[in-house]
């Protein structure tokens, strides 16, 4: 009995002591296995590392405007143009790089270049004028201004001109249609059938989100109150007044050879349809 009894207690201490070890065993080889993994995903992630904006921050800066301008080139830009007017001196021109990349014309600092989004500060100053005239309200709806919308853009009636400008409709953004870099539409028309044949993305004034669709909305708005088209009034009421003789509401009043070249071809078209056909020189 007594044997048995010693025997019982040593497989009592002994078992449990085993199944210990073995759980101590194989937690100690996960951790190897997950440092392994750990490692090579670390190893893995540097090819993500965005290198050049690194060294850019560690490497001191060049000691001249020029110097740094050439140095960017080297790093990937296409053509740069940098204008500093400081109080007291001379204004200074720096550039570097290329007018057009493919026919290899180097940059030229009296080019024109194409603003693309910055127009909507434009239209927004021509929407500011207009509603000081009492000629547009920023309470009133979409549908004011536009009845046939009604029934094609979800909440139109509830959709303010405010909203519009501040980018808090709710409708979603056209140049993120699929296909749509592919397939540009051709004309206004075109643009709002694609406009409303999208769900909107939350309800009016509800949230915050970039979208050149609601610029576009406006520009037929401010053209429809108008009677004419939107770059006329832009021309008469801010470009001609504050003496901006070199902005251009269309590459078709410049000479095309002036224009630094785009990095996206057809870009003139979706200039032109959502009203982002303002060109400005330096």
């Amino acid at each position: 009995m007594g044997i048995i009894e010693n025997e019982v207690t040593f497989f009592s201490i002994t078992v449990p002591s085993v199944l210990h070890q073995f759980v101590r065993m194989k937690k100690k080889k996960t951790k190897q296995i997950l440092k392994v993994v750990f490692v090579f995903i670390s190893i893995g992630s540097l090819y993500f590392v965005p290198w050049i904006v690194i060294w850019a921050w560690i490497l001191p800066l060049p000691h001249t405007v020029q110097d740094q301008l050439n140095e960017a080139v080297v790093h990937g830009s296409d053509g740069i143009i940098v204008y500093i007017d400081q109080g007291g001196k001379p204004p200074s021109l720096y550039a570097a790089g290329w007018h057009d990349r493919k026919n290899r014309v180097p940059v030229n600092p009296q080019a024109l270049f194409k603003i693309a989004n910055i127009t909507k500060l434009y239209i927004t100053v021509a929407t500011a004028k207009l509603v000081h005239a009492n000629r547009l309200s920023l309470d009133k709806t979409l549908a004011d201004y536009i009845p046939s919308i009604l029934g094609k853009i979800k909440n139109a009636d509830k959709i303010t001109l405010r909203m519009l400008v501040k980018h808090r409709s709710g409708i979603p953004n056209i140049t993120d249609t699929p296909n749509f870099w592919k397939n540009l539409p051709h004309n206004n028309s075109a643009a709002f059938k694609l406009i409303t044949a999208l769900p909107t993305h939350f309800e009016p004034d509800e949230a915050y989100e970039y979208s050149n669709s609601n610029y576009l909305l406006i520009s037929i708005i401010i053209d429809k109150i108008l009677g004419y088209n939107h770059q006329q009034f832009i021309k008469e009421e801010i470009l001609i007044p504050h003496r901006l003789n070199n902005t251009f509401g269309s590459i078709s009043e410049v000479n095309s050879n002036e224009v630094m070249s785009g990095y996206f071809t057809g870009f003139e078209t979706l200039i032109l349809l959502l009203s982002s056909s303002l060109t400005h020189p330096i």
